[in-house]
């Protein structure tokens, strides 16, 4: 019954998307028009003496937006609202400090959906933005540690009266399930390479291993140290104090924080605005132009008149295998079509891979370094990291001429593991299951989820992850220029910050995707550029058919009616999807 309910229930709803994205194939034809008669979208009006404000309730993804149109109903499973890519967003940043109708910009908190190196990317940007001499103004009912980080560029810091500030240092939390999985009478058959390859210790650990502490420890320090040193240049507060307050949790209050000078003031919202209103000369009467992000990306960035392209190739999310269509995973196929449109056009003078992944499988790791090694060999292929680029994610980006991370990226874990289950007792002690049947030869049901492996075959697997290990460390020696046993002494499965990877060599230079783009352009030589994204934006009508697919129902409602089973759901889908051999960095970290 419940699976006819389902059923039923995504007929109903593929029925009524396929409704609605009929309405608007006439919009969408209207604008079409519009836009082939005038040769460009139409412009918001953005008025003179504007200031832009920045609410952070935006979506920041790291690729752009593959629809035309902003309906989140067409982002593929994704129920989400005013997305804007990362270098979208930076790239106004960039423009608002020479547009001169932008007086300023207005940090309003409203939200927060920012990862740390996100977060580092934007700081970064207005920084820059203050150089031309027009004001930031921070303004929050409460700041996170993250928002407040961010609000450190301001020329002032306002929190609302009795408003809320964490301040309490940083942690990283992995959650254990070994208890769970003997209560279930599930076993991990696990075989790894690398003393700190911690993605299956919650498997098989009750808590972290004396290594994985270390590796978290070190990458997590060297994190909030970064955070606190940039606190402390634009606050001017000393870094061992302002490690004081997070060890006493000193700023437990309102007063607190403005008593210890980490804001400058207590204001309501209406109080902020009467001082911006002076700062922009106006009247108590007038009404400030306040200009959205969300608008103001919607407006014209400059662009050079040349035939010259960089193009930027996203691989973001776990390394898959095959072709899959699922939008935030990576699988080589459609990488690797990417790869190829890129290299094949002449017009295009370098390659920007930006890569924000945790790894995955490292037999499509390794297919995707083979095209990027060819792609390298024809044109300039310069790597840049977002949040993650480890694992996997660090084994594609060893093929690059150039690596430009972070200092919050999270990259190296150069390891390998291996993972089968054992799922014979659960079956017959849980639910009474017992399965039996024929082979042609004795190891037919190798990797067999109703049977243990015998040493042998252990064995067997074992020789695997270390072949594939062995090849691993070759390519990242060979694309840092290491010997292999270099390679394995700062590998072995272990995580580093972006600042740890920089002193090792994993990593050639600190910035962000703008900067990546800027080394490309200076090693093709080029002065002049346009800035070309993969996977490219659809078109209307290519939205439109995709999402009258036969699967795209059922693909709704996998994403609107997840099963209510807890803990459990999660295993049994690390299970489901998580066999053979892979290049994994520890996927359920959790960062407060």
């Amino acid at each position: 019954m419940k699976t006819f309910l389902k059923y039923l229930l995504a007929s109903l709803i593929g029925t009524f998307i396929a409704l609605f994205l009929v309405f608007f194939v006439a919009i969408g034809s209207m604008i079409s028009s519009f836009s082939v008669k005038t040769g460009k979208e139409p412009q918001p009006e953005i008025k003179e003496n504007s200031l832009l404000r920045i609410t952070f309730n935006e979506n920041v993804t790291d690729k752009p937006t593959i629809n035309p149109f902003d309906f989140s109903l067409f982002d593929f499973g994704k129920i989400e609202k005013n997305n804007i890519s990362l270098k979208s967003f930076i790239d106004h940043i960039k423009k608002a400090k020479t547009d001169k109708r932008i007086k300023g910009i207005y940090l309003d908190f409203k939200g927060f959906n920012l990862t740390l190196s996100k977060a580092e990317e934007i700081r970064n940007a207005l920084l820059d933005f203050k150089k031309s001499g027009k004001f930031i103004i921070a303004h929050a009912d409460m700041y996170s540690q993250y928002q407040y980080y961010i609000a450190t560029v301001a020329d002032k810091i306002y929190l609302t009266p009795e408003g809320a500030m964490l301040f309490q240092g940083m942690n990283a939390q992995i959650m254990f399930y070994k208890n769970l999985l003997d209560k279930l009478n599930i076993k991990p058959e696990v075989i790894r390479h690398g003393k700190f390859k911690s993605a299956v210790e919650p498997f098989i650990l009750d808590s972290m291993s004396q290594a994985n502490y270390l590796q978290t420890k070190t990458y997590v320090s060297s994190l909030w140290n970064h955070i606190l040193e940039a606190i402390s240049a634009t606050r001017n507060i000393p870094v061992d104090t302002l490690n004081a307050y997070a060890d006493n949790l000193t700023i437990d209050s309102d007063s607190a924080a403005l008593l210890h000078h980490l804001v400058d003031g207590l204001k309501y919202q209406d109080e902020v605005e009467t001082e911006l209103k002076k700062m922009l000369e106006l009247k108590d009467k007038d009404e400030i132009n306040y200009v959205s992000m969300n608008k103001y990306a919607k407006t014209t960035l400059p662009f050079e008149i040349t035939k010259n392209k960089i193009a930027i190739i996203y691989a973001v999310g776990q390394i898959e295998t095959g072709n899959g269509k699922e939008p935030d995973k990576i699988y080589p196929d459609r990488l690797i079509k990417y790869i190829h449109e890129a290299t094949k056009d002449s017009s295009v003078k370098a390659i920007v891979l930006r890569v924000n992944s945790p790894g995955g499988s490292a037999l499509s790791s390794e297919i995707i370094w083979r095209e990027l090694i060819l792609a390298k060999k024809e044109k300039p292929l310069v790597i840049s990291m977002g949040d993650l680029a480890a694992s996997g994610g660090y084994y594609i980006s060893s093929a690059g001429d150039y690596i430009v991370a972070n200092p919050t990226t999270i990259t190296g874990s150069i390891g390998v593991f291996g993972l089968l289950w054992n799922a014979k007792e659960f079956l017959n002690n849980k639910v009474g299951i017992n399965v039996h049947g024929y082979k042609t030869n004795k190891y037919a049901d190798l990797g067999s989820f109703y049977r243990p492996l015998t040493n042998y075959e252990r064995q067997k697997m074992q020789n695997l992850v270390e072949k594939t290990y062995r090849t691993f460390i070759t390519r990242v020696a060979n694309g840092r220029n290491m010997t292999t046993a270099q390679v394995d002494s700062i590998g072995q499965g272990r995580v580093w910050s972006g600042i740890n990877a920089k002193k090792i060599g994993l990593v050639d230079k600190f910035g962000g995707l703008n900067d990546a783009i800027k080394i490309a352009a200076k090693r093709a030589r080029i002065k002049k550029y346009k800035v070309v994204e993969y996977p490219k934006k659809k078109e209307f009508m290519e939205v439109l058919m995709d999402a009258l697919k036969d699967d795209f129902a059922q693909t709704y409602i996998n994403t609107l009616i997840p099963e209510e089973i807890g803990k459990q759901a999660e295993i049994l889908n690390f299970i489901k999807t998580h066999k053979g051999v892979m290049a994994l960095m520890p996927y359920n970290i959790t960062f407060n």
